[in-house]
């Protein structure tokens, strides 16, 4: 006679142990096994039955290989976040790299046009009118009008563009207004603070167009240049980058002004038998006019 093999029921008991059939309720609710829980307790208790040793083996490789399977879902949920990431910094790299290019682009785009205005400005200074004009022309005019013959002197030319810049610093005011500032002497007569602005004055027409009289003045187109170039560096710095600092200058070949009695000059240059000396008198433009 074969052995018997031993049933075994899940069951469910009350409080009392008498065993509940599977659709019966406790306190009313409805007591129903998972499927999954009923087939696992069934196999675990067949296996408890038949051997116990092996059970617990089992049951230790089952539990193993759910901790492998947890750090393996850890594992990924980092890699996953390390690729989004690595990805968000990709991304933010390439927004960076498209706005550097982009700016690259507006820059030689500016830049192109910037050169295309100073090549105009240069060859045909005539045909823009000073109140027209950029910081850049306006202060090569000037320059040119007051030191075309030192030109091979590019300090004294310096020195001579600095001039109205620091004065239009201390007033506050544009290029324009101090190139074109008009003071009224003690006599009541008008005049310009650069005497070529003045009507009648031989370098009027010198400042208005540079290159309007270059036949026989091979020199000229030189001079013009090299004033450009030095109000070009000059218009390109901060009045802090500067220096030195400088608001008047007289050549020896005229008296003494008033302005200059008992004040030392800043710079004093001498250049093909004339001397000339460079002064900062900031407190005169505290004040109307000077003479």
């Amino acid at each position: 006679m074969k052995d018997k093999i031993p049933s075994f029921e899940p069951s469910l008991r009350d409080r009392k142990g008498r065993k509940l059939s599977l659709d019966e309720t406790l306190d009313g609710t409805r007591v129903e096994i998972p499927r999954r829980d009923f087939v696992s307790d069934f196999v675990w208790a067949g296996i408890t039955l038949f051997g116990g040793s092996q059970a617990y083996a089992m049951n230790s490789a089952i539990n193993e290989r759910k901790g492998y399977e947890r750090i393996h879902d850890e594992l990924n949920q980092e890699l996953y976040n390390l690729n989004t990431s690595i990805g968000n910094k990709r991304k933010a790299r390439e927004e960076a790299e498209r706005i550097e290019r982009e700016k690259r682009e507006e820059d030689e785009a500016e830049r192109k046009v910037l050169e295309e205005l100073k090549k105009y400005e240069l060859n045909n200074p005539g045909n823009i009118p000073i109140e027209k004009s950029s910081d850049r022309l306006l202060l090569a005019k000037t320059i040119f009008a007051e030191a075309e013959a030192e030109f091979e002197h590019p300090e004294y030319m310096a020195y001579v563009g600095t001039t109205p810049l620091v004065r239009a610093n201390l007033k506050g005011r544009s290029l324009l207004d101090i190139v074109k500032e008009k003071y009224k002497g003690k006599t009541g007569v008008i005049s310009y603070a650069y005497s070529f602005l003045m009507p009648g004055n031989a370098r009027n027409d010198d400042f208005l167009d540079p290159l309007k009289k270059t036949k026989g003045y091979k020199l000229r187109v030189a001079a013009w240049n090299k004033a450009y170039d030095i109000a070009d560096m000059l218009t390109s710095l901060s009045l802090d980058e500067i220096n030195p600092h400088l608001t008047h200058f007289y050549v020896n070949t005229v008296s003494e002004p008033k302005w200059a009695n008992g004040i030392t000059p800043v710079k004093k240059i001498s250049w093909k038998g004339k001397t000339t000396r460079f002064y900062y008198i900031p407190e005169h433009f505290k004040k109307k006019a000077y003479s």
